[in-house]
C-alpha cells in the first residue's frame, strides 16, 4: 500500500447511467459552475501543499514496524507518487480558475479540491434521479445525467413544479419508509415532479460529511442539464433534504440557482457546526430556506442547534422531543408487528434507528404532517428565547423596518414560503429561531400540530373617574 491509495483523486460512478468524470468537470467549468475567479481561490488551492505534509506524517506512522531502509525507500516512492498527481492537480485547477469568467450564480464559496485530500474507504457510492408523478405515483421512472432519451421515456413536466427529496445517511434508500409516504402525499397535494435522489454511502458519517460535496456535484449537474434542455426555472425547483441530505441540497445551490430548499435537521453537528457559513449552510443557497431543528440539545445532539437559514424553526425545548422516550418503545414494537408490506427485515433494522435517532426523525414527520393536516397548522413565533416564548411574551405581529415588512409569526412545513409571499412580507433579513409546541403522540391516529393561543388581559383605567371619586369621598368625610 502507498499514500497514492490513501489520498483518492475524486471519482463517482453513476450505476446505469455512465457519465465521464471529465465531462462532468467541464461541463461545470464551462457553466462557471466549481471555481470562483477571485484571488482568494488561488490560496485556498495553494494551500494543498501544507496538507501534503500532514498526511505523509499520518501514513508513516503504521502500525507495524518496517526496516529502517524499507521506511526510507517506501517513503520515497509514496511521496514522488502523491506529490506529483497532486501538482498535476494544482496546475489544473489553477487553470480552471484563470480561464473562468464569471462567479457562482448565488453567493457562497466551492472546496471540490479540498475533499479529494480525505482519505476514501474502499466503497462505491453512487447518485441515481428517480421520477414519480401522478402517472407514476408507485414506480419511480430512473433519469440520467445528459441522457434525453430517460427524460422522453419519462412522465417529467418541465412546466410544472419539481421537487427533490433527498434522504439522510441513516436512511438506506430501500428501507426509508418515509421517503415513499412522502412521495405519496406531495404528489396527492399538487400536481408535480417529485424526484427522489437515492445516494447511498458505505462510509462511516464523518466520512460521508467530508465527502458529501461530492454528492452534490452530480445534483448540481442534473439541474443544470434540466435547465439548459428543459428550459426548467429555477424559481420552480425545491429541494427537501433530511440530515445530510440538507447539506446536498445546499451545497448544490452554491453551483446552481433553487428556488427554495428545505433543510430538516441538517447534521452532524460535531463536523458542521463550527465551519464558516460558506462551508455550511446558508440562506444565500436559495431563494428561500426555511428550517426545520428538530435534534439540537447543546451538547447531545445530530442537528445544527445555530440558525442559519431564512426561518429557522425551534420546536419544542430540545432533545429528547415530546413523546420520544414513550415512543422508543411503542413505535418499534408496532414496526415489527405491523411491517405494511415492508417485511420483517425491514422492521428489524428500523428497530434500533429509531430507538437513536427518534427526535432527529421527527423533522421529516412535522414537514409532512404539514402537507396533510391543513386542519391544523404548525405557527411558530418569533422569539429571543424557548422561555419567554412559554410565558407567552413573544406573539404575531407584523413589523416594519425601513420600509421592509418583517413578521414575528410564520408556517412551519410545506407552507412556509407561500405563507409568506400571501402576506406580502419580503425576505426575512433579521436570522433568528422561531419557536412552537408540538404533541407527545404515540399514535398515527394523533397529530403533532397543536393550536397555541396566546391570551392578552388588557386592563384600563378611567383617570378622571377615580379622581373624582376619591375627591367625593373625601368631602363626605368631612
Amino acid at each position: 500500500m502507498n499514500l497514492s491509495s490513501f489520498i483518492l483523486i475524486f471519482t463517482m460512478t453513476i450505476t446505469f447511467c455512465p457519465l465521464d468524470r471529465a465531462q462532468l468537470l467541464l461541463s461545470l467549468k464551462n457553466s462557471s459552475s466549481i471555481f470562483m475567479a477571485n484571488n482568494n481561490r488561488l490560496s485556498t488551492v495553494d494551500s494543498i501543499t501544507n496538507d501534503l505534509r500532514i498526511h505523509r506524517q499520518h501514513y508513516s506512522d503504521r502500525r507495524y514496524k518496517l526496516s529502517s531502509k524499507q521506511q526510507q525507500q517506501q517513503k520515497r516512492n509514496s511521496t514522488n507518487t502523491v506529490a506529483m498527481k497532486l501538482s498535476h492537480r494544482i496546475k489544473q485547477s489553477k487553470s480552471m480558475i484563470s480561464s473562468s469568467s464569471s462567479s457562482l450564480p448565488t453567493p457562497g464559496k466551492w472546496e471540490p479540491i479540498w475533499n479529494e485530500l480525505f482519505p476514501r474507504p474502499k466503497s462505491i457510492s453512487s447518485v441515481r434521479f428517480y421520477l414519480y408523478s401522478r402517472l407514476n405515483p408507485d414506480n419511480g421512472h430512473e433519469l440520467c445525467i445528459d441522457d434525453h432519451e430517460s427524460i422522453k421515456q419519462s412522465n417529467y413536466n418541465p412546466n410544472k413544479r419539481t421537487i427533490f427529496l433527498i434522504n439522510g445517511w441513516q436512511d438506506n434508500r430501500l428501507f426509508a419508509r418515509w421517503v415513499r409516504d412522502a412521495i405519496r402525499l406531495l404528489l396527492l397535494r399538487d400536481d408535480q415532479n417529485v424526484i427522489f435522489v437515492g445516494w447511498r454511502s458505505l462510509n462511516e458519517l464523518f466520512v460521508a460529511a467530508m465527502i458529501i460535496q461530492s454528492y452534490s456535484l452530480y445534483l448540481a449537474r442534473f439541474i443544470n442539464f434540466l435547465k439548459s434542455k428543459y428550459h426548467l426555472n429555477g424559481e420552480q425547483i425545491h429541494c427537501i433534504g433530511h440530515s445530510l441530505g440538507g447539506f446536498m441540497c445546499g451545497f448544490a445551490g452554491n453551483i446552481t440557482f433553487i428556488g427554495r430548499i428545505t433543510v430538516m435537521d441538517a447534521g452532524p453537528r460535531p463536523y458542521f457546526q463550527r465551519k464558516p457559513s460558506h462551508q455550511r449552510l446558508n440562506r444565500f443557497q436559495a431563494g428561500f430556506m426555511d428550517v426545520i431543528h428538530s435534534d439540537f440539545h447543546p451538547i447531545f445532539s445530530l442537528g445544527l442547534t445555530i440558525p442559519y437559514g431564512d426561518i429557522d424553526f425551534f420546536p419544542n425545548s430540545g432533545t429528547p422531543q415530546p413523546g420520544c422516550w414513550q415512543d422508543k418503545l411503542y413505535k418499534p414494537m408496532k414496526e415489527l408487528t405491523d411491517s405494511n408490506g415492508d417485511g420483517p427485515l425491514t422492521s428489524l433494522f428500523q428497530f434500533p434507528r429509531y430507538l437513536l435517532f427518534c427526535s432527529h426523525y421527527r423533522s421529516h414527520e412535522w414537514f409532512f404532517e404539514s402537507i396533510w393536516n391543513q386542519q391544523c397548522q404548525f405557527i411558530g413565533v418569533l422569539c429571543p428565547n424557548y422561555q419567554m416564548f412559554i410565558n407567552g411574551e413573544c406573539g404575531c405581529e407584523d413589523i416594519w423596518i425601513d420600509g421592509h415588512g418583517e413578521t414575528t409569526c410564520a408556517l412551519m412545513g410545506y407552507d412556509a414560503e407561500y405563507a409568506i409571499l400571501k402576506q406580502g412580507l419580503t425576505k426575512f433579513s433579521p436570522q433568528g429561531k422561531w419557536y412552537l409546541k408540538t404533541s407527545d403522540f404515540i399514535d398515527q391516529t394523533k397529530h403533532h400540530c397543536q393550536y397555541q393561543y396566546q391570551l392578552i388581559i388588557a386592563i384600563k383605567f378611567i383617570h378622571y373617574n377615580i379622581v373624582d371619586k376619591i375627591s367625593t369621598n373625601s368631602c363626605c368625610t368631612k
